[in-house]
C-alpha cells in the first residue's frame, strides 16, 4: 500500500504549488499533517485530508490491523467459537452505526465500515472451506435487513457483490467471470487508478473544460487517469508488490480453519 500512496502525496502536494503559481488559493498541509497522512492517522486525528479518496485507506489499515490481533487472541482459527460470535457481534455493532441509528466509536475509526470488510472476509473464508456457508447467508440476511435504512444503497452494494462472489464460487466460474484481458488490466490497475484518478484525472478534466465541453473534458480524464495509473503500477506498485513478496511468512503464521 504504502509506496504509491506516498508518492501520490507527493503529487497532490506539488499539485498545490503548482495551482497557486497560476493563482488558484490552496491551503497547504503542515508537516505534522504530512507525517499523520504517511501512517494513515489523519481521521482519527480531525486532520483534512490531502486528498479526498485517503479515507479508506486510513480504515483498510484498521481493518488489517484489527483482523490481525482478533485471529491473534482466537490463536487463528477462525472456526472458534469466540472468533464467530465476535464476527457478528461486530457486523450489528457495524450496521446499526452505519445506519446512523446509535454510535459506538469516533468519527475515523472503521467501526461503520467493518460490514463490508467483514463481508468480503466470510465470503473467502467460506469459500476455502475455513467457515461453514451458513455463516455466509446469516451475514448476507443480516445485511439485507438494513437495506431500507440510512446508507442502505451501500449495504446493499456489498451483499450483492459477496453473492456473486459466492456464485461463481460454487458454479466454478472464478478463473472465468470477468477474465478478459481489459478488466484483469483494470483490476491490476485499480489501486493506483483509485490513489491518482483525483490528482490527475480531475486535474485534466478541469483543464480540458477550457477547451472542449464537458463530456470532451471527462473523456480526457479518465483517459489520463487511465494512463497514469497504468505508469504508476508498472514503476511503483508492481515493484512494491514484488518486494513484498520476499518476506517469507512462516508455517507459524497461517490461519487454521
Amino acid at each position: 500500500l504504502d509506496p504509491p500512496y506516498w508518492l501520490s502525496i507527493a503529487i497532490a502536494i506539488a499539485l498545490m504549488y503548482l495551482a497557486t503559481r497560476v493563482g488558484v488559493k490552496k491551503e497547504f498541509p503542515t508537516e505534522w499533517d504530512v507525517v499523520a497522512h504517511l501512517v494513515y492517522l489523519q481521521d482519527i486525528l480531525g486532520i483534512a485530508p490531502i486528498s479526498d479518496v485517503y479515507w479508506t485507506l486510513c480504515l483498510e489499515v484498521q481493518f488489517y490491523l484489527f483482523l490481525i490481533l482478533l485471529l491473534w487472541a482466537c490463536r487463528q482459527r477462525v472456526s472458534s467459537l469466540g472468533f464467530q460470535f465476535t464476527l457478528a457481534l461486530l457486523l450489528g455493532l457495524s450496521l446499526i452505526q452505519n445506519a446512523d441509528i446509535a454510535t459506538f466509536t469516533p468519527k475515523g475509526v472503521f467501526l461503520p465500515y467493518w460490514y463490508g470488510f467483514m463481508a468480503g472476509a466470510v465470503t473467502y473464508w467460506v469459500r476455502a472451506g475455513r467457515l461453514p456457508t451458513r455463516f455466509l447467508y446469516c451475514a448476507l440476511a443480516v445485511l439485507l435487513i438494513f437495506a431500507p435504512f440510512q446508507h442502505g444503497d451501500a449495504v446493499l452494494v456489498t451483499a450483492l457483490t459477496a453473492s456473486v462472489i459466492h456464485i461463481a464460487s460454487r458454479l466454478g466460474m472464478m478463473g472465468t467471470w470477468l477474465s478478459g484481458s481489459g478488466m484483469q488490466f483494470l483490476g491490476k490497475t485499480s489501486y493506483s487508478l483509485y490513489l491518482f484518478h483525483p490528482l490527475i484525472g480531475w486535474s485534466a478534466q478541469s483543464f480540458a473544460l477550457r477547451y472542449v465541453n464537458q463530456w470532451a473534458a471527462l473523456a480526457i480524464g479518465i483517459a489520463a487517469s487511465v494512463v497514469f495509473a497504468s505508469m504508476a503500477y508498472f514503476a511503483i506498485e508492481r515493484p512494491s508488490i514484488q518486494l513484498s513478496h520476499a518476506v517469507r511468512m512462516g508455517r507459524q503464521s497461517k490461519v487454521h480453519p
